[in-house]
């Protein structure tokens, strides 16, 4: 049996005389699993974030296979010296090897993953944030904050200012006024008000863990301590 397409590498695991397993995301086949052996190529090749070319054969469905692998970008390579790309990169090749089941196309999320990883340009915390609210969407776990799905009392001109916990749902500032300790803010690349990188992030996370029974990655919150500590890399207030 063999398949063949494009995917980024999520993991390298050496082994033994030189070769290595690898965890591919495909566009067409979700994620895959094979050896590759070291002489093919470089060890830089075998990157993680690397996009490349596969072929993949394996005789029986419950066998690894092997790769033939030809590299197409070196992202994960070249930006091996910028620190909080590579600690973002970690922790979003840990998302996917959690919590995608293997061999599962999701071409959408694909092609997110792979804009994510082209467009340095974008503020790197903010272009997280998106990221991982296009990963709940695709896992069946997006939040609804859309005006025609929103929480608004009778007579209620406030602005959609939360969001929901248990509902995901948008909710106005006056409704959501009394319960605000329990409410997520609403960012406001999502119609909300606050341009607070955290708020976006904490919405994030928040239903993350709800997808995922109360667990939240190590490098995830590794990640945040960082960002944090760096006020995201933005103004004092680490904004949007």
């Amino acid at each position: 049996m063999q398949v063949s397409g494009e995917g980024i590498i999520l993991k390298v695991k050496p082994q033994a005389k030189g070769a290595y397993l690898l965890t591919l995301f495909s566009m067409e086949y979700g994620l895959l699993k094979g050896f590759v052996t070291g002489s093919q190529k470089a060890k830089a090749d075998f990157e993680i974030g690397n996009v490349v070319e596969f072929a993949h054969t394996r005789r029986l469905d419950h066998q690894l296979g092997v790769f033939y692998i030809d590299v197409l970008k070196n992202i994960g390579s070249r930006n091996l010296a910028d620190v909080n790309f590579m600690l973002v990169l970690q922790y979003l090749c840990d998302l996917h090897l959690k919590f995608l089941a293997e061999e599962q196309p999701l071409p959408r999320l694909y092609q997110k993953f792979l804009s994510f990883l082209e467009e340095k340009q974008m503020d790197i915390w903010f272009a997280l944030g998106l990221y991982e609210a296009e990963f709940l969407k695709s896992i069946g776990y997006g939040f609804s904050v859309y005006e025609e799905d929103a929480v608004r009392g009778n007579n209620d001109n406030s602005p959609l200012f939360y969001v929901s916990p248990k509902s995901g749902r948008a909710v106005t500032k006056f409704m959501g006024e009394p319960y605000k300790d329990k409410m997520l803010v609403l960012p406001h690349v999502f119609g909300g008000e606050s341009k607070e990188i955290l708020d976006l992030l904490n919405l994030t996370g928040h239903f993350l863990r709800v997808a995922f029974d109360g667990e939240t990655l190590p490098s995830r919150s590794n990640l945040l301590k960082i960002a944090m500590e760096t006020n995201f890399g933005e103004d004092e207030y680490g904004c949007i």
